[in-house]
C-alpha cells in the first residue's frame, strides 16, 4: 500500500516537473526518481504526510527498512603499482585521455545518476571512435593473420569500415579479423544490440532502458574498446 501510495505521488509530481521544465523552459528542474526500496527515506525527504477521513495530518513514513544496491567498480580500475610508471609519463604530458575512454566515464557517471539514454549515446560513441582509430591505424602484425595474408590487403581494413558503416563493421567485420579466443560472440551481439538501440534513442525517441541492461552493455562496450585499443598502433 505505502509503494502504490508514494508511486501515484511522486508520478503527479514529476508531471509538474515536466510541464515547468519542458513546456515553460525551466530547465534547471529535475524529475525525482522513486525507488520503492526506500520509501522511509522518500517520504521523510518531500515530507509526506496523510490522514484518514476527516483526522489530523500525520507523517507518512510506511516503511523504516531501506536497501541500498552496490555495484563494484569494472575489473581492473584500481591503479597498480606496476602502473605507477605509466601514471609517471601521464602526469609529464600535456596530452588529455584518449576521448573514446573519457566518454565512457561520462556514460558511467551518467548511468549512476539515471540518465541511461545519455549513458547509452556516450558509451555507442566511444566504440564508434575507437572502431576509426583502429580502421586508421591498424596494427597488422599483432593480428595474427598471416594465413591470409597474401590475400587480403589488411592495409584497407580503414576503407572496409567506411564502405560497411557502424553497426555492419561490428556484427561481421570484427568477427572475421579477431579470432573467438579474443572477441568473445556474446561480446559482439551485446555490442551490436546496444548499437540498435542507440539508433532507437537518436531516431525513434526511446525513452530510458533498464540500468540492470545498461550496467551490464557498459562493461561489454568498454571490453571492446579496448580490444581495439590494443590492436591499434600507438
Amino acid at each position: 500500500m505505502g509503494g502504490n501510495t508514494g508511486s501515484i505521488a511522486n508520478d503527479m509530481f514529476n508531471r509538474v516537473i515536466s510541464y515547468a521544465r519542458n513546456v515553460k523552459g525551466q530547465f534547471w528542474l529535475s524529475e525525482h526518481k522513486y525507488d520503492v526500496k526506500r520509501l522511509g527515506s522518500f517520504s521523510a525527504q518531500h515530507p509526506a504526510k496523510a490522514k484518514i477521513d476527516s483526522g489530523n495530518w500525520f507523517s507518512w513514513v510506511p516503511s523504516n527498512t531501506t536497501q541500498i544496491d552496490c555495484h563494484l567498480p569494472p575489473e581492473g580500475a584500481a591503479i597498480k603499482e606496476s602502473e605507477w610508471e605509466d601514471l609517471q609519463t601521464f602526469l609529464q604530458e600535456s596530452k588529455r585521455p584518449q576521448l573514446a575512454f573519457e566518454l565512457l566515464s561520462n556514460a558511467r557517471q551518467l548511468l549512476e545518476i539515471g540518465k541511461t539514454r545519455g549513458s547509452l549515446i556516450d558509451a555507442i560513441t566511444a566504440l564508434e571512435i575507437s572502431l576509426n582509430r583502429f580502421g586508421k591505424d591498424t596494427d597488422i602484425a599483432s593480428l595474427k593473420l598471416d594465413s591470409c595474408s597474401d590475400r587480403v590487403n589488411f592495409s584497407r581494413i580503414g576503407s572496409q569500415i567506411k564502405h560497411l558503416g557502424f553497426s555492419g563493421s561490428v556484427s561481421f567485420l570484427l568477427p572475421l579479423l579477431f579470432p573467438e579466443s579474443v572477441l568473445q560472440k556474446q561480446l559482439i551481439s551485446s555490442c551490436w544490440d546496444a548499437i540498435q538501440k542507440r539508433n532507437n534513442v537518436v531516431h525513434q525517441g526511446q525513452r530510458e532502458m533498464k540500468p540492470e541492461y545498461m550496467h551490464e552493455t557498459l562493461r561489454n562496450i568498454e571490453d571492446l574498446c579496448r580490444i581495439l585499443d590494443s590492436y591499434t598502433k600507438k
